[in-house]
């Protein structure tokens, strides 16, 4: 269905970026200031049955395939699924079909900030630092309402905004068999969710230092953000280096190849918003006056020419390290002089979850050996790839789900390393880890979410073992690890708050 886009007013006077409104069919609004929680609402519709409870889960599992799809291609984080934020969505989508059946048809077609007992900037968990709303109404399917949503500028923008880490959606229906839907958008680094996080099939809770069952002491190094959470830990990583690896905090799948880098040059590993220079990250350069150079991992669409004008403006001096996608950008920093005549090559997937990818970035440091990413196909491993571990001990990270079967064998793979989830893959890898004698008297642990997982991406620079932890306990897999090894700290990196 066609329409004409016209702007749409802020709803606070700080928005997150420019949102279009489609009359009729589509609406996209974003805020960016912290508002008082508004008064909760009840349900409206009682009489659903049981199909259409069936056809709107289906839905809102293919809205959320198409934002992951969307996103995994834009190599950006995926969102975190969030009980909290499905409540908020699916009252909107509620309250719409509810008007729509009352009279109003189609112009029930308005943003929830227009009823503040259900405006979304009111009515979700406080502690968020920017937060969106698409809405759409269809006659067809989740499918549809996606492209709806990916067809205008405004609604593909809240989509493919790297500053989310979480989402929550709720589709409801009129009595004419209208489809009504909401997505709703949060960025909440620095507050903890009330409630229990919703699982999809990508996501898992975050860290919490005191889950743990392992009789393991534990400290923590965090920041209010992640690129603060990457300078705090740098000064754990190398003290008084000379160098500085730097990689953006929005596309990971540029930044995974990062570690193995930083570690052989002795210095951390620090993220950067991708338009400019992160401010935390340029008040410690500025601090450290050892550090003459650093090293830019990705191309100019994840760390942009600006960021680069700025770390020269600091007087430093800055060479990048890309290629034409994430798999060539990992070659071009396995060719590294650092890191080329390492005889082993550790590979995992490079679309989806990256949680593999990032497990290993610890060991693969340790030994000076690269990360590189394989595509889901076997017909799609580059030559450049099959030449690069071509004569390497060649190791895969991950299950036949992550890295298949056809793609290990057309790369030679001579070992594999996986478990039952990322957790026990994260395990896997701490044992090949022990068994090539990489100490681990101290380990390091971060969150295993696919939204939250820069922290553990900055903790491989360490050189040291990487774990993966989720909340209520971190899991049997790791705290059997942690048990059953001469740990004397686990370092947990980014806190018991939401970590990403």
């Amino acid at each position: 269905m066609q329409a004409t886009p016209t702007p749409s007013p802020p709803t606070t006077t700080q928005v997150r970026l420019t949102a279009l409104v489609l009359a009729g069919t589509l609406c996209a609004v974003a805020a960016g200031a912290v508002l008082t929680a508004g008064p909760a609402h009840a349900g409206v519709l009682a009489d659903v049955s049981a199909s259409q409870v069936a056809a709107q889960q289906a839905a809102i599992a293919a809205v959320q395939q198409g934002t992951e799809a969307e996103r995994t291609a834009k190599g950006l984080d995926q969102l975190h699924r969030e009980a909290a934020l499905d409540a908020v969505a699916q009252k909107w989508s509620d309250r719409m079909a509810a008007r729509s059946d009352g009279g109003a048809g189609g112009s029930a077609l308005v943003h929830s900030t227009s009823e503040p007992a259900y405006d979304y900037s009111r009515t979700m968990p406080a502690g968020w630092r920017g937060a969106a709303e698409n809405i759409a109404y269809n006659s067809g399917s989740g499918a549809a309402m996606q492209q709806m949503w990916m067809g205008s500028a405004g609604h593909r923008a809240n989509i493919d905004n790297g500053a989310f880490d979480s989402v929550g959606y709720g589709i409801s229906y009129d009595r004419a068999g209208r489809m009504w839907g909401t997505v709703v958008f949060g960025d909440y680094y620095a507050g903890a969710w009330a409630g229990t996080p919703s699982p999809s099939p990508s996501s898992s809770p975050s860290a919490s230092p005191s889950a743990t069952g392992a009789a393991v002491p534990t400290s923590v190094v965090k920041g209010d953000d992640r690129y603060r959470t990457g300078v705090a830990l740098a000064a754990k990583v190398a003290s008084a280096p000379t160098s500085a690896v730097l990689v953006s905090g929005e596309r990971l799948v540029d930044s995974v190849p990062a570690a193995p880098l930083a570690k052989k040059l002795g210095g951390p590993l620090l993220l950067t918003t991708s338009g400019g220079l992160s401010p935390a990250v340029a008040e410690m350069l500025r601090a450290t006056p050892s550090i003459r150079s650093v090293v830019v991992v990705g191309g100019e669409a994840s760390v942009s020419p600006r960021v680069v004008s700025e770390l020269q403006a600091l007087g430093l001096s800055v060479a990048r390290v890309a290629g034409a996608d994430r798999y060539a950008t990992a070659l071009a920093v396995a060719a590294r002089p650092e890191l080329a005549g390492s005889t082993t090559a550790y590979v995992a997937r490079g679309s989806g979850s990256l949680a593999d990818a990032v497990a290993v970035g610890g060991t693969a440091a340790a030994l000076g050996a690269p990360v590189l990413l394989a595509p889901p196909r076997a017909a799609e491993v580059p030559t450049a790839l099959a030449a690069a571990v071509s004569g390497r001990t060649v190791v895969v990270v991950g299950g036949a789900a992550s890295v298949p079967a056809d793609v290990a064998t057309a790369l030679g793979a001579d070992q594999r390393l996986s478990g039952d989830d990322r957790y026990g893959t994260a395990a896997a890898v701490a044992d090949h880890a022990v068994a090539k004698g990489v100490a681990t008297k101290r380990v390091l642990v971060a969150s295993g979410d696919d939204a939250r997982l820069a922290d553990a991406l900055v903790s491989g620079a360490a050189g040291q073992v990487v774990l993966l932890v989720r909340p209520s306990g971190w899991g049997t897999a790791t705290t059997a690890w942690l048990t059953g090894h001469q740990v004397a700290e686990a370092l947990v990196v980014g806190g018991s708050t939401p970590t990403r």
